[in-house]
């Protein structure tokens, strides 16, 4: 796959991540108390997902940049 394509999809996937995380803050707000627990158990694991994709995101952008010569 080429590496503007996976760039692409990688961004589709923050946006995508970034909304569930919305979701889950709000159910951490709305939900009944061992609910609340999942919702923000669930916020974590989405935090995390999204700081793997910007490692991600950044890498395959850092390959695209010519070596920096001595």
């Amino acid at each position: 796959m080429p590496r503007n394509r996976m760039l692409t999809q990688i961004d589709d996937e923050l946006m995508l991540a970034k909304a569930a995380l919305n979701f889950w803050r709000e159910q951490t707000l709305l939900a009944d108390l061992p609910l609340r627990a999942c919702a923000e158990r669930a916020c974590k694991l989405q935090e995390k997902h999204i700081e793997q994709l910007i490692d991600i995101q950044e890498h395959l952008a850092d390959m695209g940049k010519p070596a920096e010569v001595s």
